[in-house]
């Protein structure tokens, strides 16, 4: 039995990319009806599984969905992902081939892609991470000013302080 794991991260409206993989989807079901097809959604393209959407006009993502779980496509998880390191060593044995095919090109572009993409998703988690630490250190920071900027306001420390800043210069004061 043939596997298929197809993952969708397009807006679930206003672009076409999230209809067309679900559309793919049916189709290789109603094509294939004993292939196993699991279907991950991503990004933009989760608000497609939010029930009890009315969309005005075109199509309706969420009855496609129903559909597919009537065909018996199943939401795929983290585990059914391949690693960065399997995509890697897949387009690691294309590369060292002499000639490919068109379709083996097709899939090195699509595994490149797909480097690419998990690099920006790490990245993305590293920048995550780091806003996480300034948020976490942020209210210290707002204290600390604010206790520098109620000193400051305070007369008796006005001529220690004229005192500590007029040998500085402007680009000491500056900086």
């Amino acid at each position: 039995m043939s596997s298929v794991l197809l993952i969708a991260n397009g807006a679930a409206y206003g672009q076409e990319s999230l209809f067309n993989a679900l559309r793919l989807a049916i189709t290789l079901k109603e094509q294939q009806p004993g292939l196993d097809l699991k279907l991950f959604l991503m990004s933009d393209a989760v608000v497609a599984g939010i029930a009890g959407q009315q969309p005005r006009e075109g199509y309706h993502l969420q009855q496609m969905l129903e559909i597919l779980t009537a065909q018996q496509v199943t939401a795929a998880q983290n585990s059914d992902i391949p690693s960065r390191g399997d995509i890697q060593s897949q387009l690691d044995a294309l590369n060292k081939q002499k000639t490919l095919t068109s379709v083996e090109k097709l899939s090195q572009q699509d595994l490149t892609h797909t480097i690419e993409l998990l690099d920006t998703i790490e990245r993305t988690r590293q920048q995550a991470n780091e806003l996480k630490q300034q948020l976490q250190q942020a209210p210290a920071k707002l204290q600390q000013v604010t206790k520098d900027l109620e000193a400051l306001k305070n007369p008796a420390n006005e001529a220690l302080t004229r005192a500590e800043l007029q040998p500085l210069s402007l680009r000491q004061l500056e900086s």
